[in-house]
């Protein structure tokens, strides 16, 4: 059936206001039972969030219904030719409303794993940053239950979600990144994090913001003190983005970037220029499985895996690491003061 023209909406005429306050409007007229309460907070943002993703998503689906899995039966020839982009359109859009569906009725149930495949099926598929967002902060929130309480708890679920977008943009493993973070700034606790936002002891090209400090450099097998010239940063995002950009994209680190999914096999090779520390990496991968960081490893791979078989998007340097730059020598925090 054909839609009526706007015109003879607006046309019709309107119906006399009522005498009834407004007070009165909150009750039903059947059996004069009060009317449901509005949708809670957490709901409505999900709405929202389902009505913005749905041109994003429409766009994912036609652009990858070749090579995704759950398009196959959306894109199989049929007799009358194959499926329409407007039939694929409406799948890849329901697809995704469903994982969230899917997410929030097994969190509803206690079923956690479910929720944490739904979630991260969620994570990796949304091209929309607020519906990908809103599933990488969930699994950030299931993780928090698992860490320590209190500045340790704090400190990697604060970076946690920076950390998982500098890591699938950049494809660097995010335990190494947490880890080091955690190695290096003292959990947050040195001076260079706390004043200068610097969280992995990035020492400061020529044309840097530079601060110098105290710090402690392994030279002919002893921690010795010493004064270096370090980065600072405006934020801890800023130096979480320049951290992976450094990592990826820096030649001093190219020949392990075809490891970047072996996690022992890239702190083995970035270890001898990264830091002088002879047990650099035994450190990291310490920190990496007393808290379990991988756990959002193979996540990423396969989001970066996803990412790449789409059409690229445009390049910025809004948060590129300048090319001097050169990560900490220590794998220690500077010394404070």
């Amino acid at each position: 059936m054909g839609n009526r023209p706007a015109s003879d909406l607006s046309n019709r005429p309107q119906p006399a206001a009522s005498k009834r306050s407004v007070s009165n409007l909150k009750h039903c007229p059947v059996k004069s039972s009060p009317m449901k309460s509005p949708q809670s907070w957490g709901t409505l943002l999900l709405a929202a969030l389902l009505v913005g993703m749905q041109q994003r998503a429409v766009e994912y689906g036609q652009l990858n219904a070749h090579n995704a899995d759950w398009f196959t039966d959306v894109i199989a020839v049929s007799p009358s030719g194959p499926a329409s982009t407007a039939t694929v359109r409406a799948q890849a859009r329901g697809h995704l409303i469903q994982l969230v569906v899917d997410a929030r009725e097994s969190e509803r149930s206690g079923d956690s794993q479910a929720a944490f495949a739904a979630y991260s099926k969620l994570y990796v598929l949304a091209q929309d940053p607020e519906l990908r967002d809103f599933a990488r902060d969930a699994l950030v929130a299931r993780a928090s239950t698992d860490w320590p309480k209190g500045y340790r708890s704090r400190f990697l679920t604060s970076l946690s979600p920076m950390v998982l977008t500098a890591s699938r943009q950049h494809g660097v493993l995010p335990s190494i990144t947490l880890a080091q973070a955690v190695l290096e700034s003292g959990w947050g606790r040195s001076q260079l994090t706390r004043d200068y936002h610097n969280l992995f002891g990035v020492k400061a090209g020529s044309s840097s913001q530079r601060i110098r400090m105290a710090s402690r450099e392994h030279m002919r097998g002893r921690l010795r003190p010493s004064h270096q010239i370090f980065r600072r940063y405006e934020s801890k995002a800023e130096s979480i983005a320049a951290h992976a950009a450094l990592l990826a994209t820096d030649r001093r680190y190219a020949h392990a970037r075809p490891h970047w999914t072996d996690r022992h096999r890239f702190l083995a090779s970035i270890a001898p220029r990264y830091a002088s520390s002879p047990t650099y990496p035994d450190a990291v991968n310490e920190i990496i499985d007393l808290y379990k960081l991988d756990r959002w490893d193979a996540l990423i791979v396969e989001a970066v895996e996803n990412d790449l078989s789409l059409p690229p998007a445009p390049a910025t340097a809004d948060a590129a690491t300048e090319p001097d730059d050169e990560a900490s020598d220590t794998g220690l925090p500077p010394l404070d003061g």
